[in-house]
């Protein structure tokens, strides 16, 4: 079980034996008592690096998914930047979702379970520096491209480059996530010239749909996909999707030029031997892993047809406007 599910069990728990009118008070208090430990602090913690202006990125527990924590990771490091600070990630003490109490390869900062630091200062060190700024827990660029719901930074070609730049600087894959990844190319036998990724959100963003872009309809992308096929050098789809009755409408419409899902919590023979052969535990951790495998060979293929979500902008800030023919859809948000 993962940091945030105990919490989450102990509170409601709690919540049973206390009257609702106190329970709304206290909840009211803490609420005040988090927004002010969130915002934007200066620390004195220690005496080390003293030439050094050490810029905290934090995000409020249990921040979101994987991809809404790396754009707030990203707009720490547009911040850091533009104020000559060195960042460092701290998922460690701000705990995510995906946060597991025994840690993952040794790590216990959750940034740390797919990604290398940020700078060469460890999280330690950080904690014993003199000049030290914790960033606002939520929304560290306000009134910005960055922080706006609707990813329309996404759309913007000479910005996206910019952000690439960021991103390239400071923001690389550890080890082994680099070696999950390229087994996943080997295994499927992928071709970066010939084969065409699809991106398509499903489930939360349908279900839930207050706050998340607008998605296209299967028939239209089923559409788009036959234009796709017909024009250019094509062999394989790559489908990265949460929803299977989505992958199941491609499967039926396109056999096996769809690959298999390599989703932690899909019940295919790849998706299994990747778990066992990789030692991955089932829960956020596989699915997390998995979905950020599926953003970074999307963004290296040459075509790509992609619906908008946080996952699907990185995959375009990754890509730095290289790809060879890409339809991204854009509605806005509900």
């Amino acid at each position: 079980m993962n940091i945030i599910n105990v919490k989450s069990v102990i509170k409601y728990r709690l919540k049973r034996y206390f009257p609702k009118i106190i329970w709304l008070f206290v909840a009211n208090l803490n609420k005040h008592r988090k927004n002010k430990k969130y915002s934007e602090c200066r620390k004195k913690f220690g005496k080390l690096n003293k030439e050094l202006h050490i810029y905290v990125i934090r995000r409020r527990p249990p921040g979101g998914g994987l991809f809404s924590n790396v754009n707030h990771v990203l707009q720490g490091l547009i911040y850091s930047e533009d104020n000559q600070m060195c960042p460092v990630v701290d998922m460690e003490n701000y705990i995510t979702e995906y946060s597991s109490i025994r840690g993952f390869n040794g790590k216990r900062n959750a940034w740390e379970y797919f990604f290398s630091p940020v700078s060469k200062i460890e999280l330690k060190e950080a904690y014993r520096s003199k000049n030290v700024t914790l960033s606002e827990g939520d929304r560290i660029l306000k009134n910005h491209l960055m922080s706006g719901r609707n990813i329309s930074y996404v759309t913007n070609k000479d910005f996206l480059k910019k952000v690439h730049l960021i991103y390239n600087k400071y923001i690389k894959l550890n080890q082994f996530t680099n070696s999950y990844i390229q087994y996943i190319y080997n295994f499927c036998e992928l071709d970066k010239n010939n084969t065409l990724g699809v991106f398509l959100r499903g489930r939360d963003y349908l279900e839930n749909p207050t706050g998340h872009p607008i998605q296209p309809k299967i028939k239209t992308v089923i559409k788009d996909i036959s234009s796709y096929l017909e024009e250019k050098p094509i062999n394989k789809i790559f489908l990265s999707t949460d929803d299977e009755e989505i992958r199941e409408s491609l499967v039926v419409k396109f056999g096996d030029l769809v690959t298999q899902s390599i989703r932690s919590d899909a019940k295919t023979e790849l998706a299994k031997h990747l778990r066992d052969k990789f030692k991955i535990p089932s829960g956020t951790i596989a699915r997390n892993i998995s979905y950020l495998s599926e953003i970074y060979i999307l963004s290296e293929l040459s075509y790509n047809i992609a619906s908008l979500s946080n996952g699907s902008a990185i995959m375009h800030v990754l890509n730095g406007n290289k790809f060879r023919d890409n339809l991204l859809y854009y509605y806005g948000v509900n």
